[in-house]
């Protein structure tokens, strides 16, 4: 915060970006060189300094901000290197790889200090056929479970007695039936 010259405290703008300020530094610092003696003595809330010193302040904060800016671009161009050389020992590396084993068959991978390959493959189709036998089991235990509580289902029921309609009764004699022969 600022004091302003009634002496009421008011904040920086927050629309006031660093290229904003490092501009404002700029021509405060250019107004300073012209207009006043570097070495001519000046008071600041009963602080003695000098004009030099004064734009020294200025100079300063605007030579760290573009120092600041210089590595954060020194910063991204490495990390696109990086990741740049990673990528390429990465493929690399596979490469590598394939190669040792033909060559040395497992012992490769101690040899190279290699990944070993992950074992899961195998343990997978066993687990996948584990839980299909689980999924039947538990979907015929709940089937059955269910037409316990409720009876049969409707199509049973509706199935049921469609059949029975059609099924001929004990006593009667089939429709169909031929005559005796004499």
């Amino acid at each position: 915060m600022a004091t302003t010259a009634g002496g009421t405290k008011r904040s920086r703008s927050p629309n006031m970006t660093v290229a904003l300020i490092v501009a404002v530094f700029g021509k405060v610092i250019a107004a300073l060189k012209a207009d006043f003696t570097p070495t001519k003595p000046i008071t600041f809330n009963n602080v003695a300094t000098t004009w030099g010193a004064v734009t020294n302040v200025f100079q300063t904060a605007v030579d760290k901000v573009n120092a600041a800016a210089a590595a954060k671009k020194a910063y991204a161009t490495a990390v696109v290197d990086q990741h740049a050389a990673l990528a390429a020992a990465r493929a690399q590396l596979k490469l590598l790889t394939a190669w040792a084993i033909s060559q040395y068959g497992d012992a490769a991978y101690a040899t190279f200090g290699l990944p070993g390959p992950k074992p899961g493959a195998a343990r997978a189709a066993v687990a996948k056929a584990v839980a299909t036998s689980k999924g039947k089991a538990t979907r015929a235990a709940k089937k059955h479970a269910l037409a316990a509580v409720t009876g049969p289902s409707e199509e049973e029921s509706a199935g049921a007695a469609i059949l029975g309609a059609l099924a001929p009764s004990a006593g009667s004699a089939p429709a169909n039936t031929a005559p005796a022969k004499p």
